[in-house]
């Protein structure tokens, strides 16, 4: 009985001292950040003790944006959000003027390497000027400027005895384009001098 009745205190003792223990490890609640707010460079900026900045407003000027970068790569943020807008359909841009080749086209003179302009052949566009050019460099029969011959609707065709040029609208078997070169004709029923004698060209 001894035994056992002096066993309680030392039971009791070991109890409270591993709470006690227990209570010294137990962290303390973080403090909360203080925020300081000073002026910089006209700028109302808010600082915390975490190191954390709060501007009032976005950079307006390059000089005032914050760089971000690694050195090679490098980036100013202006910050700012950009107002939400409703529209969510994709944007296009036009990279080619007239791609349909609508407006016609200007006559090029058939002197290589020169761009001399000398007339015009009218599209289906009324007086939009062209947006394109026909170069006819080292030909011996440059189109003329002149009204086009209309085969069927939405077809126009320009041509003399060495070349043929044909425009057609979407939807029809000549669109949109076709550049025809009569060899024969422009090198008098033979075959082309190689090395000296240059080709006949009809590019847009």
């Amino acid at each position: 009985m001894s035994v056992r009745s002096r066993s309680y205190p030392l039971l009791a003792l070991s109890c409270v001292l591993g709470v006690g223990v227990l209570a010294a490890q137990e962290p303390e609640p973080p403090k909360p950040a203080s925020r300081t707010t000073r002026q910089i460079e006209g700028w109302t900026v808010r600082v915390d003790n975490r190191l954390l900045a709060y501007y009032a407003q976005p950079a307006e000027q390059w000089s005032e944006a914050l760089p971000v970068g690694n050195g090679p790569l490098g980036a100013m943020v202006f910050g700012g959000i950009t107002p939400a807008t409703t529209d969510h359909q994709p944007k296009s841009r036009e990279l080619i003027r007239d791609p349909h080749f609508r407006t016609g086209f200007r006559l090029i003179e058939p002197k290589p390497g020169q761009r001399v302009v000398y007339g015009r052949l009218a599209g289906s566009a009324g007086d939009a000027g062209p947006a394109w050019d026909l170069d006819q460099w080292s030909s011996r029969f440059p189109l003329v400027a002149e009204t086009p011959v209309v085969p069927q609707p939405g077809v126009r065709r320009w041509a003399n005895a060495a070349k043929v040029v044909t425009w057609g609208a979407a939807g029809t078997a000549e669109a949109d384009l076709s550049l025809a070169v009569n060899a024969t004709v422009e090198y008098g029923k033979r075959a082309r001098k190689s090395g000296g004698e240059p080709w006949v060209h009809l590019p847009g």
